[in-house]
């Protein structure tokens, strides 16, 4: 079977990912610190981000109060099934 290099790059990349936010699940995860910490692009990071949040494993918001000096930043956060969803595909990596 011969895998696409594009997918295995995604699978890896969202691996990172669900590791990042299972460290910390119930944290508030900003994406540049995100990124940073599972070593992934912008360009990689917030495509998976958008995902993620369309298919319910992630809520996300503001930073509230904005900070005077920069613009507010937007956090993202595992939701119950997002939990569920990225330690099953954690779980599943592990068993291959």
């Amino acid at each position: 079977m011969i895998r696409n290099p594009l997918r295995a790059r995604r699978d890896r990349a969202q691996r990172r990912l669900a590791e990042v936010f299972l460290a910390r699940p119930d944290a508030c995860h900003f994406g540049w610190d995100t990124a940073r910490a599972a070593r992934i692009s912008s360009g990689v990071l917030y495509p998976l981000l958008a995902r993620m949040e369309v298919d319910g494993w992630l809520e996300s918001g503001w930073e509230d109060p904005a900070p005077v000096d920069r613009p507010a930043r937007r956090w993202y956060r595992l939701t119950e099934l997002g939990r569920l969803e990225l330690s099953a595909l954690l779980s599943e990596e592990a068993a291959k």
